[in-house]
């Protein structure tokens, strides 16, 4: 024998004889294997010669160790007749949730992970749950007890107090069979939402298992804690045991519950299946009953989430308290107003998006409750009240409402909404506001911690006075339906749409008139509608007590447009006309502000001076005609079609050909600008400008400054006229003035600029121009001449010498000495004795400044004498010439 056994598939090799031998061997390897791991567990099971150790088997034929078998048998004996063992064994299963044990050596789930569907609260405790009904998630709790004690010892059970705990149902569950007093429990607790459930007694073949079941928690006791080789053959031959026994073990509980029965105060036995978990076993039985009782059976929610607290706050957020579904982009409030509002009956399908909750039953009963009690004296209702007549049983008409307390909520603040109650807030709730009421409801971002801290509803009083304010009201929001309104929510609707326009306008109003006074300003003229606009800002800061809304309205009237409806309590003709009128005047005014750009526009064009022979010379009469119409700026505000056809448009034909003439204008200033820039900026590469600069090296000719030379053509470009701004902000900036910031250019101007771009490049031409023919008189001059008569062997020098003029000689030193430097060193060889020194006539300074005939002889020796000593004596090596400035 092998001492640590032999697996399943060597034992099956050593036998080899298949599984179905005798039906033709039909079955494979692992058929074959599987047939013989299943035998061999039987015999483990049966034998004590055969133990199974690990995966292998071992086989020892003299026995020996102990006989757990014997054990197992021993233990079911006394389990037999122990109640309280099988009672633990019954209890074990009914909260089965594994069955994890730990040894020296290893941890193990004998239960191989089987669960109860009655764990968590077996044998007596209890759990709350959520269920799904009707689309809507309702809380409610589970207890399991011994129903059997209870009824024979007639205990009371724990009530529902929905009010309180917002539970709607409670399922009581025996933890040992207790037939029909299940009956006669539904009946004494009286409430139809109450559920009894007792299990049926066990078969004969349930309670086996059960006793075997029992006996293997009496082997795994007595030997779970001892570390020996027998306690630890025993434990595995539990578990071993267990693993194949384990499900049918448990399935007695389930089993025996199905067998049971499920009662009411109303369903003496409820059919039922007892497959899945415990509350898909539940959750059917429960709707049932609550269909039967509860009024808001009838919604039906169909949104793809369940009905909850949370999507209750948020159909408050998304509709409730604003009064319609906001236009921005989808949100988790928005979304839900869509989901929930329609089937809660406080939206209809109507395309508005709007609270309505005309035909809602629950609100009409609800309204119609509070108003019951407010006219019994009770001013203020505690929601407490409220909910533990609208949730659960035992509402007003006899009704059973069966409505959360967030439903509820959302009713209460649609009420609110409407203008008919006040809710006062205590706790965390009060720390932004004492109350909510439709003045403030709008401004709330609502949670649980703030509905949770309503406690008081106040009915809303009637507001006295609207009769005299309703015409006012019609004409400032612009809606006739005003005037016949008369249920408390329709006018407190109307106040509420009152104060948020006048929060609106306020800033609107203040607006337009800093805006209007600085466009009069800029057109010089006085603004028309000053007074009027300052009524209305009188009016819209008017301090306005929400709790006083109505008369304080009134007396803003009053003071601000000098009316008398609050003083005399009645609405005047004469009075609604002019408001009427006052409302055109801003809103006219407001049109008029709304085209400020392009009438300050209008008066920039109408103050250009043009020529009537100029390039817009046509336009004189048109931009004349502009500032006529803006000395009457009142005629202009009567309406957006006046000032568009007597100002605007002209000011379009007007800026529609001037921009093209002017910009034509600007492109050949600033072309011939550009191309007068370049030609002087490359003068000093000119043939003119390099013979001049070779020519100054010869100390004969040296009389020019190149860098001044440089300076006095640059000169030249100062005063060309440049702008800032490049054409196309040339073009965008003719929308709003005739000459743009900027850019300096008068469309008259354009042919003197050019002109004198012109004009310039030229005299930097005569510039370079003069100072090279002087140098070619000075190379004309006898003394040089005879100088370079000696070179008249050189081509260059002989054509230099042979030129009959000044200019001639210009040009060709401009082209020779360009095309070769060489040139200018050439001539520099044959003038090196030669010195020009430059004498100035401003130096000459006569004795006499004033002379006649008789004083020319002497002013002429004097300037001989004078001209002399600037030349001084000639060298050996050098002559001087003069060069007379």
């Amino acid at each position: 024998m092998q001492p640590n056994g032999l697996s399943v598939e060597e034992i099956m090799n050593s036998v080899m004889e298949w599984a179905d031998h005798d039906k033709g061997q039909k079955a494979d390897i692992k058929d074959n294997l599987d047939h013989y791991e299943v035998l061999l567990d039987e015999l483990a099971k049966e034998l004590p010669q055969v133990k199974k150790v690990g995966k292998n088997f071992v086989f020892t034929p003299e026995g020996g160790g102990v006989d757990v078998k014997k054990l197992f048998q021993q233990a079911r004996s006394l389990a037999e007749n122990n109640e309280v063992q099988q009672r633990d064994a019954w209890h074990q299963l009914l909260g089965l949730d594994g069955w994890e044990i730990k040894t020296s050596i290893l941890t193990m789930d004998l239960a191989r992970s089987t669960r109860s569907i009655f764990r968590g609260i077996a044998p007596a405790e209890q759990k709350d749950a959520l269920v799904e009904w009707h689309g809507r998630t309702i809380k409610g709790r589970v207890y399991m007890r011994d129903l059997l004690d209870i009824a024979s010892r007639g205990q009371a059970l724990p009530p529902l107090n929905t009010a309180d705990t917002d539970h709607d149902f409670a399922v009581f569950i025996g933890n040992r069979p207790c037939g029909d007093k299940v009956t006669g429990l539904a009946k004494k607790v009286g409430d139809p939402r109450v559920l009894f459930w007792t299990p049926a007694p066990l078969t004969v073949q349930e309670k086996d298992r059960l006793l075997d079941f029992a006996a293997y928690r009496e082997l795994v006791k007595d030997h779970l804690h001892k570390d020996t080789e027998d306690a630890k053959e025993v434990i595995q031959w539990v578990a071993n045991r267990l693993r194949d026994e384990i499900g049918s073990s448990a399935k007695i509980v389930t089993d025996s519950y199905a067998r049971g029965q499920i009662s009411a105060a109303d369903h003496s036995n409820l059919s039922f299946n007892c497959q899945g978990e415990l509350l898909a076993v539940l959750t059917p039985r429960i709707g049932q009953v609550l269909d039967a009782v509860y009024e808001s059976a009838k919604i039906e929610f169909e949104a793809p989430a369940s009905f909850d607290d949370a999507e209750a706050i948020k159909v408050i957020n998304g509709v409730v308290k604003t009064g319609e579904v906001p236009k921005t982009k989808p949100n988790q409030f928005t979304s839900a107003a869509d989901n929930y509002g329609y089937v809660l009956g406080i939206m209809k399908k109507d395309g508005t998006k709007r609270l309505n909750t005309s035909g809602n039953e629950f609100v009409e009963d609800l309204d119609e409750w509070i108003e019951t009690q407010t006219t019994h004296g009770n001013r203020q209702i505690s929601v407490e009240s409220v909910c533990k007549n609208f949730t659960g049983l035992g509402g007003p008409n006899d009704k059973n409402y069966g409505l959360s307390r967030r439903m509820i909520d959302i009713y209460l603040l649609c009420l609110v909404r409407e203008g008919k109650l006040r809710i006062l807030l205590s706790g965390k709730g009060a720390a932004t506001t004492e109350y909510i009421d439709y003045t403030n409801i709008a401004d709330l971002t609502f949670n649980a911690a703030l509905l949770n801290s309503m406690t008081k509803v106040q009915r809303l009083k009637a507001p006295e006075g609207w009769p005299v304010l309703a015409p006012y009201a019609a004409i400032l929001l612009d809606d006739e339906s005003l005037k016949t309104i008369q249920k408390d929510g329709d006018i407190a609707t109307a106040l509420d749409r009152l104060r948020k326009w006048r929060e609106q306008r306020k800033p609107e109003v203040e607006a337009l008139i800093e805006r209007l006074n600085a466009l009069m300003a800029d057109i010089g003229q006085p603004n028309p509608v000053a007074d009027s606009l300052s009524s209305w800002k009188a009016f819209l800061s008017a301090k306005i007590d929400d709790t006083k809304a109505i008369s304080h309205l009134l007396n803003a009237l009053d003071t601000a447009f000098g009316y008398t409806c609050y003083t005399q309590q009645e609405a005047k003709t004469t009075e609604l006309d002019d408001l009427a009128t006052r409302k055109k005047t801003r809103e006219k005014a407001d049109a008029f502000c709304r085209h400020d750009q392009k009438i300050r526009a209008a008066h920039r064009y109408s103050q250009l001076q043009v020529k009537k022979d100029g390039p817009v010379g046509e336009l004189k009469d048109k931009l004349r005609s502009l500032g006529k119409k803006l000395e009457n700026v009142s005629d202009l505000m009567v309406s957006e079609a006046k000032l568009q056809s007597q100002l605007l448009d002209p000011l379009d034909s007007v800026q529609t050909t001037y921009k093209t003439r002017y910009l034509q204008a600007f492109d050949e200033v600033t072309g011939k600008c550009e191309q007068v820039r370049s030609e002087i900026d490359n003068l000093p590469d000119s043939g003119a400008f390099q013979a001049i600069a070779e020519l100054v090296k010869i100390d004969a000719l040296a009389s020019v400054d190149v860098g001044t030379l440089r300076d006095e053509i640059n000169a030249s470009k100062d005063g060309l006229f440049q702008s800032s701004l490049d054409r196309n902000a040339v073009e965008r900036a003719l929308k709003d003035r005739p000459r743009p910031e900027g850019c300096s250019l008068h469309v008259d101007d354009a042919h003197q600029l050019v002109a004198e771009a012109e004009e310039a490049v030229e005299r930097a031409r005569k510039v370079v121009r003069s100072s090279l023919v002087n140098m070619a008189s000075l190379l004309r001059q006898p003394a040089l001449r005879s100088l370079l008569e000696q070179g008249k062997n050189e081509p260059f020098i002989a054509e230099v010498v042979a030129v009959p003029d000044d200019d001639t000689l210009a040009d060709i030193l401009a082209e020779r000495i360009a095309a070769d430097p060489g040139n200018a060193r050439l001539l520099a060889r044959y003038l090196k004795r030669i010195v020009v020194r430059v004498i100035r006539l401003s130096d000459f300074k006569p004795s006499k400044t004033k002379v006649d005939k008789g004083d020319i002889e002497a002013v002429v020796g004097e300037f001989r004498e004078f001209l002399e000593t600037a030349l001084g004596a000639d060298g050996a090596e050098q002559s001087t010439i003069a060069e007379i400035r």
